[in-house]
C-alpha cells in the first residue's frame, strides 16, 4: 500500500503556540501518535502534518482527517473544524533522507 502524508488546514487556531494548539498537539501525539503528527502554520491557520499507509487517497484522506477531527474534540476544540486537506504520496523522491 502507498504512503499518504497531508497537510490538514485548521483556521482560527493561533499559529503560535498556546494553550489550545498545544492541547491538539499533545491530543494527536498521545492518541494518533503512529501518524507523526507534526503542527506548522501560515496565514491560513495551523496546519496539521499526517501520514499514514492506505488503499487509495480517498481512504487517506478520510483517516487522516478523522484523526484531525477526533484530536480537536478531545482537546475541547470543537468549534474548529478543518478546512483544506492537500494529499500527496510519499515516494522516495519526497521523503526525506537523512
Amino acid at each position: 500500500m502507498p504512503e499518504y502524508r497531508a497537510w490538514i488546514t485548521i483556521p482560527g487556531l493561533p499559529i503560535e503556540p498556546d494553550d489550545a494548539s498545544l492541547a491538539l498537539h499533545r491530543t494527536l501525539d498521545r492518541d494518533h501518535g503512529e501518524l507523526g503528527p507534526i503542527l506548522g502554520g501560515d496565514a491560513r491557520g495551523v496546519q496539521v502534518v499526517l501520514s499514514t499507509t492506505a488503499s487509495d487517497p480517498a481512504a487517506a484522506a478520510g483517516e487522516l482527517h478523522a484523526a484531525v477531527v477526533d484530536s480537536l474534540r478531545i482537546a475541547g476544540l470543537e468549534h474548529l473544524y478543518p478546512s483544506a486537506i492537500e494529499l500527496e504520496v510519499v515516494d522516495e523522491h519526497t521523503s526525506a533522507v537523512a
